[in-house]
């Protein structure tokens, strides 16, 4: 399986009237890149959930959205021996600075609530977390497969018409040969009536001009690289670097057949195949 590095993913879970929320949102990157973003409560496992994450992904910059919601009253939240310990103390020091008004009860409950991030000293409440990340970590993972499928069969779908393509070039160069000898013989011969020149060294410069001239070796190897290429989308894990490099050698060797082409055909062709390669290069560069 071939992964995308795009995707998003979401948990949510209930527990003690707690509301834990996890959201993912992964975007492409050379490296596996982790940000997380959370309240301070979260502080004291916020180095857990990146490294849960970073045994899961590869590459990608992802963010990580943390949040805790209070789902029962705010009342049945509130640990009652603390509010009025917390009360008898503001009283008392009421009483000590002589201030009339008396304290009220809401000044009071912020002190009264637990912790949020003592929550997390629970086990069972630490481990329901951690389930809730698990959730969107199966999700985004989920989410990324998805996409990296619909890129495979894109690129699987392209390298299709890049085969035919290269099988055009290979038809056309007998006859490219063919007329550049032609041509070559041609402008030769006018001289060579002209002048005392040795035909059988003549005929061996031609010889190794057209030599060097024939892409057949290049479209050989662009064909190895495209075969070779096709099997790395049947292939599983990360694979998106490696298939980086094989468009610059594709790259390498239908530039070079451009430039020693010299003919119209061919050349149509040489376009239509960088076109492609670069449009390959482009969703390679959402594979993990």
């Amino acid at each position: 399986m071939i992964y995308s590095m795009t995707g998003f993913g979401r948990g949510e879970t209930i527990f003690k009237g707690k509301r834990f929320i996890v959201e993912m949102k992964s975007l492409n990157s050379r490296y596996c890149e982790i940000n997380v973003n959370a309240p301070r409560e979260f502080a004291m496992i916020e180095h857990e959930v990146i490294q849960k994450t970073k045994r899961r992904f590869v590459r990608g910059k992802i963010d990580i959205y943390l949040r805790l919601e209070q789902e029962q009253p705010v009342m049945d939240s509130v640990d009652e021996e603390l509010l009025i310990e917390k009360w008898c103390k503001l009283e008392k020091i009421r009483k000590k600075i002589k201030q009339a008004s008396p304290i009220l009860i809401e000044s009071v409950l912020s002190y009264a609530k637990p912790n949020a991030s003592s929550s997390f000293n629970d086990k069972k409440t630490l481990e329901c977390f951690l389930k809730t990340l698990d959730q969107a970590v199966s999700n985004l993972t989920a989410s990324r497969l998805k996409e990296g499928r619909e890129l495979v069969k894109s690129i699987q779908k392209r390298l299709t018409a890049l085969q035919m393509s290269l099988a055009l070039i290979q038809t056309q160069i007998p006859k490219t040969q063919t007329q550049k000898q032609q041509a070559l013989w041609a402008k030769l011969d006018k001289i060579l009536n002209e002048r005392s020149i040795d035909r059988r060294r003549v005929e061996t410069e031609i010889a190794l001009l057209l030599e060097k001239a024939d892409i057949t070796e290049e479209t050989e190897r662009l064909a190895i690289h495209l075969k070779r290429f096709g099997k790395m989308t049947r292939q599983s894990g990360p694979i998106g670097r490696e298939m980086d490099f094989m468009i610059q050698e594709m790259n390498r060797e239908i530039n070079t057949v451009g430039s020693k082409a010299g003919d119209y055909d061919i050349s149509k062709e040489v376009i239509f195949v960088k076109a492609e390669l670069e449009k390959i290069r482009e969703q390679v560069q959402n594979l993990e």
